[in-house]
Formats: structure tokens, C-alpha cells, sequence
């Protein structure tokens, strides 16, 4: 086994990638999988950052003609190629050499070679390889906070939503105090990533998406009293729902956490300041008597749904959204945002309480867009389906 180092043009010129397929007798050929074109754009755009740095290295088998010259430990490798072959073939990080290939990047890569007697043998390595465990979504969640290099974009959007998740956790104070279940703190009663959904969510075009200082940078202190607001309101209107693991309670369930986050954004008048813990506490009184968190029965617009029966689902959530933002619009007489506006009108905010509804005539819309942010559970390659095993075993 060699390790040694490659520019990006070398990895062009010596490598190669072996697709499987089947021949026309039906044998196995190959085992590499399709190249992935958005996470290949993803690493490229890390690789043109100014701080990019790929120090995970390249898996590569080399023919057997490929010779070590010594002089000692460290030394000269000399690969060759037969006929008609590439030098090398990947056997692992297709992805990243594909990003290389693009990204006109200079710097060396490293490389870790061996020497394969044939076929079977790169095959055996690609699925040994490939068989380590991911790392769990929730430590990734814990590390983005505090992340300083350029992430790529999909990570980078997770990264404002994870850092108010962990300072809910961690605040003294804080309603979700040590009630996120993180790496850190494996028995809180929520888990990390539906939290997260619920701010990124609201971050998108919510309540949260509208506190941002002049520059346009999230204003974060103004975020989380807003939570704090909310998540103790919530508190305080469903006591009996509150701090029980989920197989117990679908308000610390994921369906039921993201579609919190739909009413909290409903409640939310869209301008001025957020809604005071009071404020929120009277809009979900309007909302209370018509919740089923810990039994019962859901009348849901699609039909009655036993309380239990909300899955961790996108489709349950947004079900689930749609029930509690039209209880509170009809409690409200179809207004949107109406009683926070009220409320300020009353004590002097200057907001006018018969200002226009910003959303009233475009809810279906409206739930169009809660049914993409809200999205189907996809198998995510850090930590599984929403890491929510718990919650699917008692869902």
C-alpha cells in the first residue's frame, strides 16, 4: 500500500471510473454507481472557496506493473499503465475527484494506493470500504454551529437553524431547555432534526425570515426570544402534552413540531414586533380545544384521524399545519395574523388592527408552499431518515 499525492490534472490523466453493469451473459461488471451531479456541483463550489482543503484522501488501485523505487520509506512510485487501461482505477471518492476534474484546482491531493491482483479485489475493497457508518445527523447537526469554513450549500442552509436548536438547549432559562434530544444530550424528548425544521422552515419565509439586522444578517438575539416566546406559551396552553416522549405526546412528536412551526408563523402578524409570550399563549387558547395531542381524535380536514395515527411524515405534517392554521383562522373569523394585530392596535403598537391580510386571499398557495417546506422524510447520507427511530416505532 502507497500513500502519495495528485494535482487535479494527474487525477484526470491516470484514473479511471468502472461503472457496474452487466455484460450481455448477465456477469457482473464494475461497482461504481452513477456520479451524483448535485454532490459533485456541491464539493466543486467548497473546492473554489478561498479556505478549501480536501485532506480526506482518494482510494485508488493501481496495476500490478506498479512499482516502488525506493530509496527508502519514502520514495519514487512508478505507475504504469497497460494498454488501452488508465493507470489507476477509484475505488473510493468518485465524487470528489469528479469536483476536482472541474473545479481548476491546483492543490495536491492525497492519495491512498495499493496494488490490486485483479478485478474481485478492487470490488471486495469498494464494498468494505463502503460499508462504514455514516456519521450521526444529530453530531453534524452539533458541529455546524460551530463551523467556521465555507460550507457547502445544503449544509450551509442547516447551519442558522442548527445553531438556535443548541442555543434552545443550552440556554438557562429556555422552555426546550435539555429538552432537544442532540449528541450531546440523548435524553431530550424532541429530536434535534425536527427542531430544525421547524426554524428553517420559518427562516424561509416565516415568522423568523422578517428579523434580520440592516445588512441582512440574521438577527439571532430577536430569533430566539421569539422562540422562547412561543415554545413557552405552548407550555403554558398544553401543560399535560408537555415534556412527554413522543409515543406519548405528538406536540414533541416531528409531525407535530413542524406543524407548530406553521402556526407560530400564522400567529405571527409579519411586521412590527414578534408576538409576546401572552400574545402567543391567547392565539393558541383559540387553537387548544380542538387539539388531540396525547388522545383522542384529530378532525382534520381530510377526515378524522386518530390522535396516535400522525406519522413523522411530510403529508401528516402539513395535515396536521393545515388543521391548526384554520382552526385559528375560523376562531378569528378568517383572519390571518388578526389578534397579535389586535393586541398591539389595543396597546398602542400604532399597527392597524384592520390593516390587509397579507395571505387571506392566497391559502391554497399558501399550503402549497407548507407542502414543500414541510417535504417528504428523505433518506439523508449523515444519520438516516430524520433520525427519528423512537418516533417511528410509537408513531
Amino acid at each position: 500500500m502507497y500513500l502519495l499525492a495528485l494535482n487535479a490534472g494527474q487525477i484526470r490523466g491516470l484514473l479511471d471510473v468502472v461503472r457496474m453493469r452487466r455484460g450481455q451473459d448477465g456477469e457482473l461488471a464494475g461497482y461504481q454507481r452513477v456520479e451524483a451531479g448535485r454532490h459533485v456541483a456541491a464539493i466543486r463550489d467548497y473546492l473554489q472557496s478561498p479556505e478549501a482543503l480536501l485532506p480526506n484522501a482518494l482510494v485508488v488501485a493501481f496495476g500490478p506493473a506498479t512499482r516502488f523505487l525506493g530509496p527508502g520509506p519514502a520514495g519514487h512510485l512508478e505507475i504504469r499503465a497497460e494498454p488501452g487501461k488508465a493507470a489507476g482505477v477509484l475505488v473510493d471518492g468518485q465524487q470528489r475527484a469528479a469536483a476536482l476534474r472541474g473545479s481548476g484546482a491546483g492543490f495536491p491531493v492525497p492519495v491512498a494506493g495499493f496494488v490490486a491482483r485483479d478485478a474481485a479485489q478492487e470490488r471486495d475493497q469498494f464494498l468494505l470500504i463502503n460499508q462504514a457508518k455514516p456519521l450521526h445527523r444529530s453530531l453534524i447537526n452539533e458541529l455546524l454551529p460551530e463551523t467556521e469554513a465555507a460550507l457547502p450549500p445544503a449544509m450551509a442552509r442547516r447551519a442558522l437553524p442548527a445553531a438556535l436548536a443548541v442555543e434552545l438547549n443550552l440556554r438557562e432559562g429556555s422552555p426546550l431547555q435539555g429538552m432537544i434530544r442532540t449528541h450531546t444530550c440523548p435524553d431530550g424528548v424532541i429530536t434535534d432534526t425536527s427542531l430544525i425544521r421547524f426554524a428553517a422552515n420559518s427562516i424561509s419565509d416565516g415568522a423568523l425570515h422578517r428579523m434580520r439586522g440592516p445588512g441582512g444578517e440574521a438577527d439571532r438575539p430577536r430569533m430566539i426570544a421569539a422562540l422562547e416566546a412561543f415554545w413557552a406559551a405552548v407550555r403554558d396552553v398544553f401543560p399535560d402534552a408537555w415534556g412527554l416522549p413522543p409515543r406519548k405526546s405528538r406536540l414533541m412528536h416531528g409531525a407535530g413540531v413542524v406543524a407548530m412551526g406553521f402556526l407560530m408563523d400564522e400567529i405571527d402578524p409579519g411586521s412590527g414586533p414578534a408576538p409576546s409570550r401572552s400574545q402567543f399563549a391567547a392565539a393558541l387558547e383559540l387553537v387548544a380545544p380542538r387539539c388531540a395531542w396525547t388522545g383522542g381524535t384529530w378532525q382534520l380536514p381530510s377526515g378524522p384521524r386518530p390522535a396516535f395515527s400522525i406519522q413523522n411524515t411530510g403529508a401528516d405534517a402539513v395535515a396536521l399545519a393545515d388543521h391548526l392554521t384554520g382552526t385559528l383562522r375560523q376562531a378569528r373569523g378568517g383572519s390571518r395574523g388578526a389578534g397579535g394585530r389586535q393586541q398591539r392596535a389595543e396597546a398602542g403598537g400604532g399597527h392597524r388592527a384592520d390593516a390587509p391580510d397579507r395571505d387571506q386571499a392566497h391559502a391554497q398557495p399558501h399550503r402549497n408552499r407548507r407542502a414543500r417546506r414541510a417535504g417528504q422524510r428523505r433518506q439523508q447520507p449523515g444519520g438516516g431518515r430524520d433520525q427519528a427511530g423512537s418516533e417511528q416505532r410509537h408513531a
